[in-house]
């Protein structure tokens, strides 16, 4: 029982540590997304939505 806890310890600091070196990284990932979602939403929405929302009704 000691060597599981004692290697559960080791693999959470692991993990731990990886987080933290990749955190800068899926900061960037995540501003990407935002980005590429914000310049669809207002390509689309500027086109699509408009013309949809006025002619379906």
């Amino acid at each position: 029982m000691k060597s599981l806890g004692e290697c559960a310890q080791l693999n959470y600091r692991a993990l731990r540590t990886r987080i933290r070196s990749n955190g800068v990284q899926m900061k960037e990932l995540c501003n990407l997304q935002i980005r590429k979602s914000s310049v669809l939403a207002n390509s689309t929405g500027s086109d699509e939505p408009g013309h949809v929302v006025e002619g379906s009704p």
